[in-house]
């Protein structure tokens, strides 16, 4: 009885131990200034959908009463680590359409899902007078797209290395009917650690 008592008394301290010893995880202001290191961050999102934003808001397109319709075009990503550009383009978006001055057509990655749901809703199992007709999708009139690069550099000096990153994402706002390029902008982060 006491070997038993001896092994429960040593598997409770365990599981204590183990319990009180496991990493606490706390909720942050998502809005927080994030230092953990020179890569891409929540912060540099932020940043740089906020200025284009602000950008294309001030830009003529904004004014016309028509709410111009603007497709995104998924951005090139040509810096030295991975970056869900989507993640970009899609605050980019949420931000200016909440602006109400701005409208979305669809883009090329989501047009099959769009497709497929007019093409489902042609089925007899729809009421035709509640169903979308083929050949109703909005024309957009832009065209934005643009593309992510970063610039890194790092210096060794005894034991310490110091190391510099340079992001810029670069925005172009084309008019589909002319070809002509309406706005471009860009918007610069630079970081350094060491």
């Amino acid at each position: 009885m006491n070997l038993l008592m001896s092994k429960l008394l040593i598997g409770m301290i365990s599981i204590l131990t183990f319990v009180a010893c496991a990493p606490k995880v706390l909720y942050d202001d998502p809005k927080k200034v994030e230092t953990l290191t020179i890569s891409f961050s929540s912060t540099d999102l932020q940043i740089i959908s906020q200025a284009m934003v602000d950008s294309i808001l001030k830009s003529v397109i904004a004014n016309d009463e028509n709410k111009p319709i603007i497709v995104i075009e998924e951005l090139k990503n040509k810096t030295s680590e991975y970056i869900d550009t989507s993640v970009i383009t899609d605050s980019i978006r949420a931000k200016l359409s909440q602006s109400g001055l701005i409208q979305f057509g669809v883009n090329i990655d989501e047009l099959e899902g769009q497709i497929s749901e007019i093409d489902r809703q042609q089925d007899e199992y729809y009421d035709e007078n509640l169903s979308v007709e083929k050949g109703k999708l909005a024309g957009a009139d832009y065209r934005l797209s643009g593309s992510l690069i970063s610039i890194d550099k790092f210096k060794k000096k005894l034991l310490k290395t110091k190391k510099d990153k340079f992001y810029k994402l670069s925005l172009q706002l084309w008019n589909i009917k002319t070809g002509v390029l309406v706005w471009a902008d860009e918007k610069d982060i630079r970081k350094t650690e060491g």
